[in-house]
């Protein structure tokens, strides 16, 4: 036990070492690396974007740099607490720049940094490029800044979600290309090598499972924590994430058993001509009737498929979509994580364009 506790405090010197540096990421990353495991013999490959190897890094290893960041997370998360000090904002004596930061931009370098042309999960060692962590890690590393800050803490951490969306969507992908590179050779060494017969679609692989179950759970926690009525803006950035980041054909997304709730209630109130809304603007009450109206349909969809009932439903829906694009809502946000919006400036804003 206490040998573990000694390698565990090795290593998370070596990487608060590299976070504190003001060194370039890729330097920062490999200097922690070479100095965490030795017998890896990291370097950098000659493109400048992978890592490669010259030693021995197992999935020991890999699982004790995973349990390590967190642990080192969890450490600068509690001294920025105690120092009164936003999480994305605590900066250490010395740093330049925000510590954990500086550690998801690091732990992202190394992730991306891990994907080659012949990188995988299961290249061996000493073949050349690795994979030293995945998706998965990072992903974990996020999940666990958003159960650890405050509603503040979790609109700064999606604003840098937010702007590394792309990097997410690339690994995401790159993921199934190896899901369906996995089942396309399964299917061929299942059929003796013959070619023919329709492909089946990919299923997702376990590091796939783990990396978009994380941001998931992550997301769905957050929207638990959020007042519906205050932090309506922290809200619709959440739901907009989600739906950027997953596929329309995402389970987490689909009403599989059809379950839908045709005893509900929805009645929609009557609005004249010169009624107001709780801002004093008036109401259209042609709008007004028509968008709350579609409630009936949603309710009960199967009725859309009567093509009397779906050609006033689309009639009505794009009445609806055109006023919108028409007339921009301004949602007035009263919580914390507006609060922090307007003390964040443009970054925090502008994060929350959505076209």
């Amino acid at each position: 036990m206490e040998s573990y506790k000694f390698e565990v405090q090795r290593i998370q010197d070596a990487f608060l070492q590299a976070v504190k540096s003001s060194a370039q990421l890729p330097n920062a990353a490999v200097s922690a690396l070479q100095s965490a495991f030795p017998s890896a013999q990291f370097s950098i490959h000659a493109s400048g974007k992978h890592l490669t190897t010259g030693g021995v890094f197992t999935d020991g290893d890999r699982n004790l740099l995973d349990d390590v960041l967190r642990l080192l997370l969890v450490h600068l998360s509690e001294q920025a607490v105690a120092a009164g000090q936003r999480l994305m904002h605590f900066t250490l004596t010395g740093c330049s720049s925000p510590i954990l930061r500086r550690l998801l931009d690091l732990v992202r370098w190394i992730t991306e940094a891990g994907f080659g042309a012949t990188a995988s999960a299961s290249t061996p060692t000493g073949s050349g490029l690795v994979r030293v962590l995945d998706l998965a890690s990072f992903c974990r590393l996020v999940e666990d800044m958003l159960e650890i800050g405050t509603i503040v803490d979790c609109q700064d951490v999606f604003v840098y979600m937010e702007q590394n969306m792309e990097f997410l969507k690339s690994e995401y992908q790159q993921q199934q290309q190896q899901a369906q590179q996995q089942q396309a050779a399964q299917t061929a060494a299942d059929k003796g090598g013959q070619a023919g017969g329709a492909a089946a679609p990919a299923k997702p692989t376990a590091q796939m499972n783990q990396s978009m179950l994380a941001i998931l759970r992550a997301c769905n926690n957050v929207l638990r924590r959020l007042s519906k009525a205050t932090d309506v803006q922290l809200c619709g950035r959440v739901l907009v994430f989600m739906a950027r980041l997953y596929p329309l054909s995402d389970r987490s997304g689909l009403n599989l058993q059809w379950a839908v709730n045709t005893g509900l209630p929805l009645p929609v109130d009557e609005v004249g001509p010169h009624d107001v809304d709780s801002s004093g603007q008036p109401i259209d009450p042609r709008l007004y009737t028509t968008m709350w109206g579609l409630q009936a349909v949603f309710k009960a969809p199967v009725q859309a498929l009567q093509l009397p009932v779906w050609a006033r439903v689309s009639s009505e829906i794009s009445t609806v979509l055109d006023e919108f694009e028409r007339l921009p809502i301004t949602v007035l946000a009263l919580g914390p994580a507006a609060a922090a919006d307007v003390e964040g400036g443009a970054e925090g804003r502008a994060a929350m364009e959505v076209d």
